[in-house]
């Protein structure tokens, strides 16, 4: 698995802990362009196909994150510590995260996601947040994009927590399962 291309890297490889299996940029900021990320496993720490950290902006457009598995948030694609991370044409399926965000991440970040999909991503059902999206102290914006039958214990498709905020417009929601009170959207907030 891996990325197929790539440009404007100004990266490095994941140090001990730092999750990105497939690919990991702290203080980068990369584009890729029809890429593939598959079958990474990040055993510890986030973002089993990509991990963005430490302010930097990460461009995706037109890329597959697809069967990738992180231990923390982000099975996917996992954005932390001040890092921005924006998508265009792409799609996140079939991702696990543990602790939440199978599909996307975002820990103290920012995602842009326009006209991209989350399908069939999912967490730990027992207590994972958000299986297409989770947003912890963090913005997300979803744009012109399909969240369809991810599952996760609180927010099918969405979970933003403490002073995460998501904003979601022309959007398609559907067949998402959520273990707790709802099945799309969870808001656990201060």
């Amino acid at each position: 698995g891996g990325a197929t291309a790539a440009r404007n890297g100004g990266s490095t490889t994941s140090p001990g802990g730092g999750g990105g299996a497939g690919f990991y940029s702290s203080n980068g900021s990369p584009f890729f362009q029809d890429c593939i990320f598959d079958l990474n496993i990040a055993t510890v720490g986030p973002g089993g196909g990509l991990h963005a950290v430490g302010g930097g902006s990460v461009n995706l457009e037109n890329c597959l994150f697809e069967s990738n598995i992180a231990e923390l948030h982000g099975g996917g694609f996992a954005i932390s510590t001040e890092a921005e991370g924006n998508t265009n044409w792409t799609t996140f399926h079939e991702n696990i995260s543990y602790l939440g965000g199978g599909g996307v991440g975002v820990i103290d970040g920012l995602v842009k996601m326009i006209n991209s999909n989350c399908t069939g991503n999912r967490t730990s059902i027992s207590s994972g947040f958000g299986g297409g999206l989770l947003v912890v102290e963090g913005t997300g914006t979803v744009e012109n994009s399909l969240f369809q039958t991810n599952e996760a214990y609180y927010g099918g498709a969405f979970a933003q927590l403490e002073s995460g905020m998501i904003t979601v417009a022309d959007t398609s929601v559907c067949g998402n399962l959520g273990g707790h009170e709802s099945g799309n959207v969870e808001y656990l907030g201060t």
